[in-house]
Protein backbone atom coordinates (compact mmCIF):
# COMPACT_ATOMS: atom_id res chain seq x y z
CA UNK A 1 0.00 0.00 0.00
CA UNK A 2 1.83 3.63 -0.66
CA UNK A 3 0.63 6.67 0.73
CA UNK A 4 -0.12 9.54 -1.59
CA UNK A 5 -0.68 12.45 1.27
CA UNK A 6 3.26 13.13 0.89
CA UNK A 7 5.68 13.66 3.33
CA UNK A 8 4.43 14.06 7.03
CA UNK A 9 4.90 17.23 8.21
CA UNK A 10 6.87 18.37 11.40
CA UNK A 11 4.25 20.06 14.09
CA UNK A 12 4.81 22.23 16.54
CA UNK A 13 2.82 23.65 19.16
CA UNK A 14 4.10 27.69 19.70
CA UNK A 15 2.20 29.76 22.49
CA UNK A 16 3.83 32.82 21.99
CA UNK A 17 7.05 32.17 24.95
CA UNK A 18 10.41 32.02 24.58
CA UNK A 19 10.62 28.17 24.54
CA UNK A 20 7.82 28.14 22.32
CA UNK A 21 10.22 30.75 19.62
CA UNK A 22 13.06 28.40 20.05
CA UNK A 23 10.79 25.32 19.10
CA UNK A 24 9.54 27.13 16.08
CA UNK A 25 13.30 27.96 15.18
CA UNK A 26 14.44 24.74 15.88
CA UNK A 27 11.31 23.27 13.79
CA UNK A 28 12.01 25.59 10.74
CA UNK A 29 15.39 24.38 10.56
CA UNK A 30 14.69 20.85 10.79
CA UNK A 31 11.77 21.08 8.17
CA UNK A 32 14.05 22.93 5.80
CA UNK A 33 16.76 20.52 6.51
CA UNK A 34 14.52 17.31 6.04
CA UNK A 35 12.34 18.44 3.23
CA UNK A 36 8.87 18.66 5.16
CA UNK A 37 6.14 20.25 5.38
CA UNK A 38 6.21 22.76 8.89
CA UNK A 39 2.47 22.49 10.58
CA UNK A 40 2.66 25.41 13.54
CA UNK A 41 -0.46 24.33 15.78
CA UNK A 42 -1.73 27.43 18.92
CA UNK A 43 -4.39 26.28 21.20
CA UNK A 44 -6.89 28.65 22.75
CA UNK A 45 -7.83 26.93 25.94
CA UNK A 46 -7.38 26.90 29.90
CA UNK A 47 -10.08 28.58 32.41
CA UNK A 48 -11.65 29.90 28.62
CA UNK A 49 -12.34 26.85 27.67
CA UNK A 50 -14.44 25.91 31.25
CA UNK A 51 -16.19 29.61 31.69
CA UNK A 52 -18.81 31.68 29.22
CA UNK A 53 -16.90 34.79 27.99
CA UNK A 54 -17.35 37.93 29.51
CA UNK A 55 -17.18 40.82 27.66
CA UNK A 56 -16.84 44.94 28.51
CA UNK A 57 -19.80 45.47 26.14
CA UNK A 58 -17.47 47.83 23.42
CA UNK A 59 -15.06 44.63 22.42
CA UNK A 60 -15.06 41.04 21.09
CA UNK A 61 -17.22 38.76 22.59
CA UNK A 62 -14.28 36.48 23.69
CA UNK A 63 -12.60 39.77 25.12
CA UNK A 64 -10.23 39.37 22.73
CA UNK A 65 -8.52 36.17 23.37
CA UNK A 66 -8.89 34.82 19.99
CA UNK A 67 -7.76 37.70 18.25
CA UNK A 68 -4.36 37.19 20.46
CA UNK A 69 -4.22 33.94 19.56
CA UNK A 70 -4.28 34.70 15.96
CA UNK A 71 -1.96 36.63 16.57
CA UNK A 72 0.78 34.40 18.09
CA UNK A 73 0.10 31.93 15.07
CA UNK A 74 0.23 34.97 12.48
CA UNK A 75 3.86 36.14 13.78
CA UNK A 76 4.57 32.29 13.76
CA UNK A 77 3.85 31.92 10.18
CA UNK A 78 5.43 34.87 9.36
CA UNK A 79 8.56 34.15 11.04
CA UNK A 80 8.84 30.33 9.72
CA UNK A 81 7.97 31.37 6.02
CA UNK A 82 10.59 34.30 6.26
CA UNK A 83 13.54 32.30 7.73
CA UNK A 84 12.68 29.42 5.03
CA UNK A 85 10.13 30.52 2.44
CA UNK A 86 10.78 27.06 0.31
CA UNK A 87 9.01 24.84 2.63
CA UNK A 88 4.98 24.52 2.96
CA UNK A 89 3.68 25.88 5.75
CA UNK A 90 0.52 25.52 7.73
CA UNK A 91 -1.36 27.22 10.93
CA UNK A 92 -4.02 26.06 12.77
CA UNK A 93 -5.98 27.29 16.11
CA UNK A 94 -7.69 24.84 17.99
CA UNK A 95 -9.98 25.55 20.94
CA UNK A 96 -8.80 22.57 22.79
CA UNK A 97 -5.97 21.66 25.47
CA UNK A 98 -3.04 21.47 24.56
CA UNK A 99 -1.77 17.95 25.08
CA UNK A 100 -4.78 16.11 23.50
CA UNK A 101 -4.46 18.50 20.45
CA UNK A 102 -0.84 17.41 19.71
CA UNK A 103 -1.23 14.13 20.58
CA UNK A 104 -3.68 14.18 17.42
CA UNK A 105 -1.77 16.04 15.44
CA UNK A 106 1.17 13.58 16.28
CA UNK A 107 -1.13 10.77 14.52
CA UNK A 108 -0.17 12.04 11.26
CA UNK A 109 3.39 13.81 12.12
CA UNK A 110 7.15 13.15 11.43
CA UNK A 111 7.34 14.09 14.65
CA UNK A 112 6.23 16.51 17.31
CA UNK A 113 7.88 19.69 18.64
CA UNK A 114 7.49 22.04 21.82
CA UNK A 115 9.67 23.86 23.76
CA UNK A 116 10.63 23.59 27.51
CA UNK A 117 9.35 24.91 30.17
CA UNK A 118 5.35 25.32 29.23
CA UNK A 119 4.41 24.26 32.79
CA UNK A 120 1.02 26.63 34.19
CA UNK A 121 0.08 27.86 36.73
CA UNK A 122 -4.15 28.57 37.42
CA UNK A 123 -5.21 29.69 39.93
CA UNK A 124 -2.94 27.95 42.31
CA UNK A 125 -2.62 24.74 40.77
CA UNK A 126 0.47 23.67 38.80
CA UNK A 127 -0.39 21.97 35.98
CA UNK A 128 1.81 19.45 34.63
CA UNK A 129 4.25 20.54 31.50
CA UNK A 130 2.85 19.80 28.31
CA UNK A 131 6.19 18.27 27.05
CA UNK A 132 6.15 15.85 30.19
CA UNK A 133 2.90 14.72 29.58
CA UNK A 134 3.43 14.13 25.58
CA UNK A 135 6.45 12.68 26.49
CA UNK A 136 4.66 9.55 28.00
CA UNK A 137 1.78 9.82 25.43
CA UNK A 138 3.02 10.76 21.84
CA UNK A 139 2.34 8.28 18.93
CA UNK A 140 5.48 9.60 17.04
CA UNK A 141 8.78 11.11 18.48
CA UNK A 142 8.93 14.23 20.19
CA UNK A 143 11.80 16.63 20.39
CA UNK A 144 11.31 19.23 23.32
CA UNK A 145 13.65 22.03 22.52
CA UNK A 146 15.27 23.38 25.99
CA UNK A 147 15.64 27.03 26.58
CA UNK A 148 18.19 28.86 29.43
CA UNK A 149 16.32 31.58 31.04
CA UNK A 150 18.14 34.68 29.72
CA UNK A 151 19.47 33.09 26.14
CA UNK A 152 18.69 34.46 22.90
CA UNK A 153 16.06 31.47 21.91
CA UNK A 154 17.66 31.33 18.21
CA UNK A 155 21.03 30.76 19.62
CA UNK A 156 21.91 27.44 21.62
CA UNK A 157 24.42 25.08 21.20
CA UNK A 158 23.15 22.37 23.15
CA UNK A 159 23.35 18.55 23.07
CA UNK A 160 20.60 16.50 22.01
CA UNK A 161 18.77 13.97 24.54
CA UNK A 162 16.96 10.64 23.09
CA UNK A 163 14.73 8.65 25.04
CA UNK A 164 13.36 5.23 23.61
CA UNK A 165 11.25 2.72 24.82
CA UNK A 166 11.99 -0.77 23.92
CA UNK A 167 8.67 -2.42 24.75
CA UNK A 168 7.89 -1.29 21.30
CA UNK A 169 10.13 -1.85 18.87
CA UNK A 170 8.42 -0.17 15.86
CA UNK A 171 8.83 3.12 17.49
CA UNK A 172 12.66 2.84 17.14
CA UNK A 173 12.23 3.32 13.13
CA UNK A 174 11.07 6.31 11.78
CA UNK A 175 8.13 6.93 10.01
CA UNK A 176 10.26 6.76 6.39
CA UNK A 177 12.16 3.75 8.03
CA UNK A 178 8.74 1.77 8.10
CA UNK A 179 7.29 3.38 4.77
CA UNK A 180 10.67 1.48 3.53
CA UNK A 181 10.55 -1.35 5.18
CA UNK A 182 7.05 -1.87 4.10
CA UNK A 183 7.46 -2.09 0.66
Amino acid sequence: MTDTRGPLPIVVGVDGSAPALRALDWSVAEAVAMHRPLHIVHCLTGPLMRYPFVSSGTGPPDGGFRVAAQRVLTDALQYAQSAAPNIRVTTELVLDAPVSTLLRKALDAEFLVVGSGASTHLVGIRAESVGLTLAAHAPCPLVVVHSIPGDDPRHYEGGIVVGVARSHPSGLLSSRQRAGRSG
